[in-house]
């Protein structure tokens, strides 16, 4: 995956320490944006989606395909729900 520099930071207090060490650990130098590439062990794809997504889009999974998709799946999914949903009657409460 490549984080975002604020991904980058929110990782330790997101991800467990096996994943952090792991993205430490293969970390490459920064690009021209300030994303880092990392590699991170996952323990499912249904699991690593949930997970991945919590880092919003301060991150994005390159591979392995299937999870990419499923990222993919669900934010297109979340941008429909609240793109078609629109106000609601001006309830802020939840």
């Amino acid at each position: 995956m490549r984080l975002s520099p604020r991904g980058v930071e929110r990782l330790a207090d997101l991800m467990t320490p096996g994943v952090v060490a792991a993205a430490d650990e293969s970390a490459s130098p920064p690009d021209g944006e300030g994303w880092t590439r990392v590699t991170v062990p996952i323990e499912s794809i249904e699991h690593a989606a949930g997970e991945f997504l919590r880092l919003g889009t301060d991150a994005e999974v390159l591979a392995p395909l299937a999870l990419r998709e499923r990222v993919a799946a669900t934010a297109d999914e979340l941008s429909r729900r609240y793109r078609e949903a629109g106000p609601i009657n001006g309830d802020i409460s939840g």
